[in-house]
């Protein structure tokens, strides 16, 4: 019976085995890329999620010289493989995605938008110019880089939550310069709304 079944997987005379395994290779790897694409972009969506909002780096890995990891290399160098999602995953927009296809691109540009990324939660993270509140309580004649994210709101309502914070210039300490929650079509609103030089925090002409 052993014998039966080796010579049922043996080779016909002539036919080249290299040959044989060479199609199955061709449709093997790129499969394999994409899982190991996907597997080292995911890996790092979940590092970068420890400093992006923050920016800390003693959030960050570190190496054994005592240098932060670089958490950029992963999704850029695989990014044109993971993009290839099996037949069989349901497409579904996702909150980061749904959020920045609300947001108008004008409403982007008035704030400098810059830099944008997701954490493991699906927030959406950008940079953005925003002149900020002195010690003083007046506002700054210069712009500061804040980190705004947007998120889902605590409750299932529907509603949005928006959170702008800045390091404090001299000890590092993350000072909120607005954080509150929105409907989603009041999102363009409140964002744009952020881009003012009155004493409030948002453009009242917006903000109502």
């Amino acid at each position: 019976m052993g014998w039966r079944i080796n010579n049922a997987w043996r080779l016909s005379s002539g036919v080249d085995p290299f040959g044989e395994i060479e199609p199955l290779r061709q449709a093997v790897v790129p499969v394999q890329r994409v899982a190991d694409a996907q597997e080292i972009a995911d890996t790092a969506v979940s590092l970068a999620d420890r400093f992006c909002l923050h920016r800390d780096l003693s959030r960050l890995p570190m190496r054994g010289d005592d240098t932060p990891v670089d958490l950029c290399w992963p999704v850029a160098r695989h990014s044109h493989l993971v993009t290839a999602q099996p037949p069989d995953r349901e497409h579904t927009m996702s909150f980061s995605t749904a959020v920045k296809s609300v947001v108008e691109t004008g409403v982007f540009m008035s704030l400098g938008a810059r830099d944008f990324r997701v954490n493991s939660f699906d927030d959406l993270i950008f940079d953005a110019t925003i002149l900020p509140f002195n010690k003083n309580g007046k506002r700054g004649e210069r712009g500061r880089t804040m980190t705004v994210s947007v998120s889902a709101g605590e409750v299932d309502d529907g509603n949005v939550h928006v959170l702008a914070i800045y390091p404090e210039r001299g000890t590092g300490r993350l000072l909120t310069h607005f954080e509150s929650e929105t409907t989603i079509d009041g999102l363009n609103r409140t964002l744009l709304a952020l881009d003012y030089d009155g004493d409030d925090v948002l453009n009242p002409r917006y903000a109502a």
